[in-house]
């Protein structure tokens, strides 16, 4: 089973005063424990580095870049991807606040049936599987 990690989940994993640690903690173990394949997408990884950049700093930006690269099963999406997630996005109601990188998971946990590791309630209640 593949499991996409959003940035809401790993920022909960680095960030110990984020209200969600403890429970990112104890599903990213599980997500360990169970052996599931874990994975990012390009999108994602730019988001959540530059998230840590700007909150926590550069150091620990560049750590967590060099520790997901190396831990984690990276979706680089091609320019054909990008494209459609685009036009997915400008075709949804205006109603729909999910982000292009939000899109960009929905989009694969969707085509790939992966479930999606995130506390973002955005992409809580898209027609996926979400975690925790």
């Amino acid at each position: 089973m593949k499991v996409y990690l959003d940035t809401s989940a790993i920022y909960a994993l680095i960030s110990k005063s984020d209200r969600y640690h403890g429970e990112a903690a104890s599903t990213y173990k599980m997500l360990l424990d169970s052996n599931l394949e874990l994975w990012i997408n390009s999108f994602v990884l730019g988001e959540v580095i530059n998230l840590i950049w700007y909150r926590m700093g550069k150091g620990l930006a560049i750590t967590t870049a060099r520790w997901l690269l190396d831990e984690m099963n990276v979706r680089w999406l091609g320019e054909d991807e990008v494209r459609e997630v685009l036009d997915e996005a400008a075709e949804a109601p205006a109603e729909n606040r999910l982000s292009l990188v939000d899109w960009s998971l929905v989009r694969l946990a969707s085509q790939e049936n992966a479930q999606v590791f995130t506390f973002d309630e955005k992409i809580r209640s898209a027609s996926i599987r979400v975690l925790p």
